[in-house]
């Protein structure tokens, strides 16, 4: 007895291997699409945490021209309070540093306008040529300026809000005290000269004196202020920074910064301040002192931050190209997948000419378990066909 034939069901095996197909490509999608989208984020990330960086590094060179304004300025202020002619040639040099920078960085750091106002202020003060208390508040004014002119670096530089603790301390010293320092150290040095450096409440004094003697005495002690805060800044940042650079390149000279600021403003209640001509030429002598130590400071300090940023940017490139590499590679997954999921398309008429899947013997083992058992009991119902057939004979 022959088996009888039985047609294999090729379309459902088809619907199958479909189902199948696109499964995967969604389940491969649906893996893939929120990682492609968290890497897109981390890029996005990245790239404002690099533009916030180079900005600062951008104000790191701005703030190291303008520290040698300030001093050049305070010095020019010093001189034409005690009736000397004034360096041009060195405020010339220091502005015209700042001038290039600016060219480069101003119009990104909005600077414009206050270098204009500034540059105007300071040709007018070298125009006019004032002397003593009149040289004082002309110069005065024009440093004020240039430390305003600091300030709007670090605002729109992003300086003073730098995430790291090291940096952030250090920025603040080199960007917001040091320039406070040398100002205020020729101020102390300027208001002793016009009071003759007496006391405030000295017998025989003018009244133009009296006012430049108790305003040495503020000016004093807010320098004193100014000095420790720095100090305690940068101490904060050696204690904070894995950098083994920072604490060896200012730490000498941060020494050397204090040592002259207690000269010029002694600790303690008794601030053994000189009187009269020993004291002029005292407080000029360290006003000198802490200037030059200013300036190396803020040299060094200014480079210390270049590094540490320059340090930083890098490792934000490399985390941005790597999450950008990935990115890609799981976007090129996902059209992968979408494609597994969507299959190969055919033409009608290569789908008619298509073998079937019984020719090629490649079906799932599963589907011809299915098909065999489908065509026993095809054959079981042939054979008890059979037996009534015989038994009704017999019957007859």
């Amino acid at each position: 007895m022959s088996r009888p034939e039985t047609s294999r069901p090729e379309p459902r095996r088809q619907g199958r291997r479909v189902r199948r197909r696109v499964a995967a490509g969604l389940a491969a999608v649906a893996v893939l699409v929120p990682y492609v989208v968290t890497l897109a984020l981390f890029a996005q990330r990245q790239t404002a945490d690099l533009t916030f960086a180079r900005d600062e590094r951008d104000g790191v060179t701005y703030a190291r021209a303008l520290v040698r304004l300030v001093a050049a300025t305070a010095d020019g202020q010093s001189a034409a309070v005690a009736g000397r002619p004034v360096d041009t040639g060195r405020l010339t040099e220091a502005r015209t540093a700042v001038e290039a920078v600016d060219a480069r960085l101003g119009e990104s750091l909005g600077t414009g306008k206050r270098w204009d106002d500034l540059g105007t202020a300071l040709d007018a003060v070298l125009d006019r040529g004032p002397t003593g208390a009149a040289a004082y508040d002309a110069w005065g004014q024009v440093v004020d300026l240039e430390l305003a002119l600091t300030a709007a670096v670090g605002d729109s530089s992003n300086l003073i809000l730098d995430p790291e603790l090291d940096t952030y301390y250090v920025i603040d010293a080199a960007l917001t005290r040091l320039p406070r320092v040398i100002a205020l150290s020729g101020r102390v040095a300027d208001l002793t000269r016009l009071s003759g450096a007496a006391e405030h409440d000295a017998p025989g004094l003018s009244e133009a004196q009296r006012a430049a003697a108790g305003a040495g005495e503020r000016v004093r002690s807010e320098f004193a202020n100014e000095a420790a805060a720095l100090d305690r800044s940068l101490r904060v940042a050696f204690g904070a920074t894995r950098s083994r650079t920072l604490g060896p390149a200012l730490l000498t000279r941060l020494d050397r910064l204090r040592d002259a600021s207690n000269t010029l403003a002694p600790p303690g209640d008794a601030l053994g301040v000189e009187l009269g001509s020993a004291g002029v030429t005292q407080d000029q002598a360290a006003r000198v002192q802490v200037r030059d130590a200013a300036v190396s400071l803020a040299a060094s300090a200014t480079g210390e931050i270049d590094t540490l940023l320059g340090t930083r940017i890098d490792g934000l490139t490399q985390q941005y190209r790597i999450a950008v590499l990935l990115a890609v590679l799981a976007a090129v997954g996902v059209l992968a997948a979408a494609w597994v999921a969507a299959g190969p398309r055919r033409r009608p008429e290569e789908a008619d000419d298509a073998p079937a899947a019984d020719d090629t013997g490649d079906g799932p083992a599963v589907d011809d378990l299915v098909l065999e058992a489908e065509e026993l009991l095809a054959g079981r119902r042939l054979v008890r066909s059979g037996r009534a057939l015989s038994s009704s004979r017999d019957a007859v």
